[in-house]
């Protein structure tokens, strides 16, 4: 199982909700792509280092994909 990266997705206050659905709509792509939760400025999610190249090449809401600097093992869940 490939390992999982935590990721969060800022975007323009006021479109958290509209991001997370265009991340779901992305995330049906890929088996491991995980969408948490909006937050006030972004919405967090996980998955392989792969689903954040596709989440860099497909949204086109978020401003950036930044990857968290601490790695989840296999089996673990990410509590964004």
């Amino acid at each position: 199982m490939p390992a999982a990266y935590s990721f969060f997705c800022p975007c323009p206050r006021g479109l958290e909700e509209v991001l997370s659905q265009e991340l779901r709509e992305i995330a049906t792509k890929s088996v491991t792509l995980n969408v948490h939760r909006a937050v006030p400025g972004g919405v967090h999610c996980s998955g392989s280092l792969e689903d954040g190249w596709l989440l860099n090449l497909h949204t086109r809401i978020a401003s950036r994909v930044d990857r968290k600097s601490t790695r989840l093992n296999s089996g673990q869940r990410c509590d964004c």
